[in-house]
């Protein structure tokens, strides 16, 4: 969807002329979804070239936020001490009015590299934090993700029960939207847990 958004956007910001739209939010979108597509030697070098343009034009929201996630496609990588040292870069200049939409779900990434890395203390400290931040600032979206990667933690750890109980109250706040990529990592999540305990399972509210 985002490689298609792209596409769009880079025709309506030329028809319209809208320079922002065409030549750099859409290479945004286009480098991000390439990541989540997991092609990272096509993506990472596409979203750091972006980022570069977006970043000289003197804009600063998103970039930080941005620069973490390219952090993290790093660390999937293989390089997992480069990829760390970008997200904490990115915490340090994402700590500004303009850009504190995305602590939360840069503290998850931090989070997740950490978790690779095996430092799995630091790792809890960082999803806490972010599951703080994400409730401070009432973001449900951001909150999800976080509890979906304590919980996947957590239960790594023999935690189950601990696991079921930091996700299952988060997912339990959604009541449509099931179809998204997010609230199905999440179910499926849950369901994985409750087979191991006896939680309520949740996948079936999930279509597919």
């Amino acid at each position: 969807k985002l490689l298609a958004g792209s596409v769009e956007a880079v025709r309506i910001g030329r028809e319209f002329g809208v320079p922002l739209m065409s030549d750099m939010m859409a290479e945004i979108s286009r480098g991000v979804g390439l990541l989540l597509l997991d092609e990272l030697d096509d993506g990472i070098p596409q979203l750091d070239a972006s980022i570069d343009r977006l970043a000289g034009t003197g804009h600063r929201v998103w970039v930080a936020y941005l620069g973490a996630r390219l952090g993290a496609a790093h660390a999937r990588r293989g390089d997992d001490v480069r990829g760390l040292a970008m997200i904490d870069e990115s915490l340090t200049r994402g700590d500004c009015r303009e850009d504190r939409v995305h602590q939360a779900e840069m503290l998850r990434l931090r989070g997740e590299v950490l978790a690779t890395m095996g430092r799995r203390a630091e790792a809890m400290q960082a999803l806490r934090e972010s599951q703080r931040v994400a409730r401070e600032q009432e973001a449900r979206g951001w909150e999800l993700r976080t509890a979906t990667s304590l919980a996947r933690l957590l239960a790594d750890d023999g935690e189950t029960e601990q696991a079921r109980a930091t996700l299952g109250p988060v997912l339990s706040w959604f009541t449509e939207g099931f179809d998204s990529s997010d609230l199905r990592t999440a179910a499926r999540l849950l369901d994985e847990l409750g087979a191991r305990g006896d939680g309520q399972t949740m996948a079936a509210r999930a279509p597919g």
